[in-house]
């Protein structure tokens, strides 16, 4: 399952910063329950459109504002990256207004730059 993967999304990464992304590029997010595509849209806003999960191949605007990382002392937010094993947080622009969407952990990570894969760990 892993190849047919990496044939289609390019190489699998564990992290992603934010400050490597840039506009017409996608990220890939797949977790337990759902895969979802985010188009970047706006590199330095994170804005972009999102499919997959509960909207299936609806677009809908979002933001991703980043991960929520559980530690010893609770949850925080972490605004600079996403990470394999995290879950990431979008604000979707929707009918009735700004909704937030928090993704189960996200299991597998693709960065795909004109149509193919960057690997970037940092």
């Amino acid at each position: 399952m892993e190849s047919i993967k990496n044939l289609l999304y390019g190489e699998r990464i564990e992290k992603l910063s934010f400050d490597q992304v840039h506009e017409g590029e996608t990220l890939m997010i797949e977790t337990r329950n759902s895969t979802y595509r985010f188009l970047i849209i706006d590199a330095i806003s994170g804005q972009g459109i999102l499919t997959g999960g509960s909207f299936h191949s609806n677009a809908i605007s979002a933001l991703l504002i980043g991960m929520s990382v559980e530690d010893r002392n609770g949850f925080r937010l972490d605004t600079t990256c996403l990470k394999v094993g995290q879950r990431a947080i979008f604000h979707l622009d929707t009918e009735i207004g700004i909704e937030r969407l928090i993704t189960s952990r996200v299991t597998n990570l693709f960065h795909v730059r004109d149509g193919k894969s960057q690997k970037r760990i940092a």
